[in-house]
């Protein structure tokens, strides 16, 4: 009777089997891969999240201007409230407006780092379309927000309610979308599938805001309003909203929800509990709800292996993404003020820059990634024996080796680090355009390596761990504009190519970190 009952158990999910059975995506031959699904809401938030980017930048210009006249001077400010160029070229405006644009920066970086957790903790208990719709919903009424803010309010009302708009969209921005989808791609990819998919999800996502900047730039230009590009961003994010409801499959569904739930409370009841009984103050309540805001981080902790060693796999892909985001956050703004202030680059120049870095990644993680993982993977098939000895028995191996994505990314760290080195050597417009490609094609580290991190748990815990890692990152790009800034702004004058040698240090070192994760310590069913 025993052997019947095991017989009829499902067998416990392993690395290679994606979370979305084969019967939701496979009941009729002609159903579109939910991989494929996605692609559409990658895009369409990651170019309605860009789009106003441009006319936010002159918005928030023009707003400091008229702050600094309110307080300042008033009296030469014009009485029709229209803010010119001329008039605001002042060094303390000026100062102040970048003062704004680094605050703002800061706080998408924190808003990232909050909204990533929360997506990460709710996204296991509910599923991932209802967080993503509401990080969707969240942009549009930051969007209202800043449509309102323009309608005739005092400069320092306008103010307030721009700081309140960026706080939802900080909390909602294209990078936190563009987590969700990675979420998604990790749920419905096998192992051996999950590093193309999630490098042709990331290169579409790229496109998206290749698109945005030109686009949402021509728009308030022809139209020379700020609003008429919340309104086309807004509505492109409702459609999204219908097509996530009408179209999308559910990548983690309620069993797997139930199943990670039955495993949580086995290990809270393992658990000692403290404190039964006690009066709970209303700071506890704080600290509580401050727990599980940071609970992805768990995933981060140490683990012991069953030969009483300690699994740092998942605390060197932290402290590796950390490293090399406060190098890398800055690279793209520091090529433009570079270029802008040597060599006196009209926005045409820069624009041809900006295109063509976003084209380099767009195939670079669309076309070359997906290309290189196909021809190197037989080249790194495993065998029996192959882990180090007395990690693992020889019958408990993964059908490949982690070790292509480790190497993939490695060699794009390299590449980025070199690249910008030259981009700041470069000493013609041809020669800087193609540093920026450069640049441009060593980003298939962005989606390989979340593969990396995706391999090191069990599926249930994935979208937890990607929300831990991206945490990392985003403190590491908080910290990346203040301290790839400040040395940007000390050494323009007289050290303007440092901040390019500052980059390949900090990336380099994120780079050798990436020796100590161990092939050995991915998840295997044993693990379990």
């Amino acid at each position: 009777m025993e052997n019947d009952t095991n017989k009829l158990s499902p067998p416990l999910p392993s690395e290679r089997t994606p979370l979305l059975d084969d019967g939701t995506q496979n009941s009729t031959s002609t159903r579109i891969p939910p991989a494929i699904l996605i692609i559409p809401v990658a895009i369409a938030s990651r170019l309605a999240g860009q789009l106003p980017v441009t006319t936010f930048f002159q918005i928030v210009q023009k707003l400091v201007c008229k702050l600094w006249y309110e307080w300042n001077d008033p009296d030469n400010f014009p009485l029709d409230g229209r803010v010119s160029g001329s008039l605001c070229a002042r060094p303390e405006i000026e100062h102040n407006y970048a003062a704004s644009i680094t605050f703002f920066e800061v706080m998408e970086g924190v808003g990232v780092m909050i909204a990533c957790s929360a997506a990460g903790f709710f996204a296991s208990r509910y599923g991932r379309k209802p967080i993503l719709l509401t990080a969707f919903g969240a942009v549009i009424f930051g969007y209202i927000l800043v449509m309102a803010s323009q309608f005739g309010v005092t400069a320092n009302v306008e103010a307030v309610i721009l700081c309140v708009s960026m706080v939802f969209q900080a909390l909602s921005s294209s990078i936190v979308t563009g987590f969700i989808a990675n979420m998604y791609i990790v749920d419905v990819s096998t192992a051996e599938e999950r590093t193309i998919a999630l490098s042709t999800i990331n290169g579409w996502w790229t496109f998206g805001g290749a698109l945005s900047y030109g686009v949402g730039g021509l728009i308030t230009t022809q139209s020379n309003q700020s609003i008429l590009v919340y309104l086309v961003a807004t509505a492109m994010l409702m459609l999204s909203c219908i097509y996530v409801v009408l179209v999308l499959p559910e990548s983690f569904p309620e069993e797997k929800r139930e199943e990670l739930r039955r495993k949580r409370l086995s290990h809270a009841e393992a658990e000692p509990v403290s404190g039964s009984g006690q009066r709970f103050s209303a700071l506890w309540y704080a600290l509580t709800a401050l727990t599980l805001l940071f609970e992805p981080l768990k995933q981060l902790a140490p683990k012991r292996k069953w030969n009483g060693k300690y699994n740092l796999r998942l605390l060197y892909c932290a402290a590796h993404v950390f490293v090399t985001q406060i190098g890398s956050r800055y690279a793209p703004l520091a090529i433009i003020i570079y270029y802008t202030t040597k060599y006196s680059y009209n926005p045409a120049q820069i624009g041809y820059i900006i295109s063509a870095l976003f084209l380099s990644s767009v195939v670079t993680l669309t076309t070359t990634i997906p290309m290189i993982v196909r021809f190197l993977r037989p080249f790194y098939k495993k065998r029996a024996g192959a882990y180090e000895e007395g990690e693992i028995s020889s019958n408990e191996v993964a059908e490949t080796s982690g070790k292509l994505e480790l190497h993939i990314v490695f060699v794009s760290w390299i590449l980025a680090a070199l690249a910008m080195v030259f981009a700041g050597s470069a000493p013609t417009f041809p020669w800087q355009l193609f540093a920026v490609i450069c640049v441009g094609m060593s980003t298939g580290h962005v989606p390989v390596f979340r593969s990396v991190v995706a391999a090191s748990v069990e599926p249930l815990k994935q979208g937890e761990t990607l929300a831990a890692v991206e945490m990392a990152s985003s403190v590491g790009q908080t910290l990346s504009s203040i301290i790839m800034g400040t040395v940007l702004t000390v050494t323009i004058a007289t050290l303007p190519k440092m901040v390019f040698y500052v980059h390949g240090v900090f990336v380099i070192l994120g780079a050798f970190i990436l020796f100590f994760i161990k092939d050995s310590d991915r998840y295997e069913i044993s693990d379990n």
